[in-house]
């Protein structure tokens, strides 16, 4: 089975390079308050770009509880899609204590396009809190639509608080795709609160037969790869394997 590649690999590396120190320069960057209360919600912007020209484009409101360890956050979205098109999207994330360092966490999302275009995925599995401060997880993500695009993935993702304001977070993704194809990826990304009521999220990945991202608070990302590249050849259809990057950034305006 051939590969292919979106643009020549040394010029992805070095584009993948300086977007990754970039990343890296914001962590000297100085802290900002962050906001802790049982009641909180606010509204932000998003827009990643995934192989083949795919972009998503969303604006979000979202609520969240928190009671004690427990933790429960509704989102609700406007997206734009260039390849599913445009709709609506409803997420909702729930996480619930079983251990004392144990939290079990499932991801629910919806989605409705403005036509006949309906979506779901799922992702679940347990956040280990680590005495240093970190967080480990590791989930099982599945996404299906009405396309018969069904994809099984594993996560494994790590996440390191730097001050009250900085978290560096860095995944991994191993799964399944259509017509056999096998989907792995890494990433890297940020969650820096500027000021007081701004919070900044960036994440970028590479890999093979990537699939779009989506953020802790139900942004950008439908799920569906935009790799995977499809053509017809004499005697049929055929399916090559994709090495790409995505990349996504996000603004959340946090109340209180």
């Amino acid at each position: 089975m051939g590969k292919i590649m979106t643009r020549p690999r040394m010029g992805l590396i070095r584009w993948i390079a300086a977007a990754l120190l970039a990343h890296l320069a914001l962590v000297g960057f100085p802290s900002a308050s962050v906001i802790a209360a049982p009641l909180s919600g606010g509204a932000g912007i998003d827009y990643s770009s995934a192989p083949n020209g795919q972009t998503t484009k969303d604006a979000l409101g979202f609520l969240t509880l928190a009671l004690g360890r427990c933790d429960g956050t509704a989102v609700g979205a406007r997206y734009e899609d260039t390849l599913v098109g445009n709709g609506l999207s409803g997420t909702l994330n729930l996480g619930l204590p079983v251990a004392k360092t144990v939290i079990a966490r499932a991801i629910g999302s919806r989605f409705l396009g403005d036509e006949t275009y309906r979506a779901w995925r799922l992702k679940a599995g347990p956040q280990v809190v680590l005495p240093t401060g970190q967080t480990v997880s590791l989930s099982y993500v599945r996404f299906e639509d009405n396309a018969d695009w069904i994809s099984n993935s594993v996560v494994g993702e790590l996440t390191i608080p730097r001050g009250e304001s900085l978290s560096v977070k860095a995944g991994a993704t191993y799964g399944s795709l259509p017509d056999g194809l096998t989907n792995f990826q890494g990433s890297v990304g940020l969650d820096w609160v500027a000021a007081k009521h701004l919070l900044l999220m960036s994440e970028l990945g590479a890999g093979e037969n990537v699939t779009t991202i989506s953020t802790s608070t139900g942004g950008v990302g439908i799920g569906r790869g935009g790799s995977g590249v499809r053509g017809r050849r004499s005697g049929g259809s055929s399916t090559q394997n994709q090495f790409a990057a995505t990349a996504s950034f996000g603004l959340r305006v946090l109340v209180p």
